[in-house]
């Protein structure tokens, strides 16, 4: 598949999301490179980014996102703006299924086609975190459940 832009989602272990993101970005020359997350997020992933890659790369960044549905929306809308058809989407891989989930569901009326490529996770501080994170993914989707009309 040729890839329009690898979407690399802030978070924990942004350095090992970051690397996994530049090594795609290697694969896929002409692809844009999209950071989403926070604003501090996404000023450290643009200096690992750049500092791997170097110039000549497209880098888009967001800066408010505080949520995988913030990111998928975010992502969604630049998609659409820019016309991308093909994407790769870079997280962690504990953070994979719920990545997954919120992303299908934000481009389930879009026929942008999404690959999933997961960062290996090695740090065990990240247990408290996964928690968390699966403690809201639980929330999404129990609201999701009882709101039918939820419309990406």
């Amino acid at each position: 598949m040729n890839i329009d832009s690898i979407v690399i989602l802030g978070g924990p272990e942004l350095e090992r999301r970051a690397r996994q993101g530049v090594a795609t970005a290697k694969q896929h020359p002409s692809a844009s490179v999209l950071l989403s997350g926070t604003p501090q997020e996404t000023m450290s992933m643009r200096r690992m980014v750049q500092d791997q890659l170097g110039d000549g790369w497209l880098i888009i960044e967001d800066g408010t996102s505080w949520s995988t549905v913030d990111n998928a929306v975010w992502t969604r809308g630049i998609c659409n703006e820019r016309h991308f058809m093909h994407l790769a989407v870079v997280t962690s891989e504990w953070h994979m299924p719920r990545t997954q989930a919120i992303f299908r569901w934000a481009f389930s009326q879009s026929p942008t086609q999404i690959i999933f490529i997961p960062a290996k996770s090695f740090d065990p501080r990240i247990r408290t975190w996964r928690l968390l994170e699966l403690g809201k993914w639980a929330l999404f989707c129990a609201s999701s459940r009882k709101d039918k009309e939820l419309a990406p």
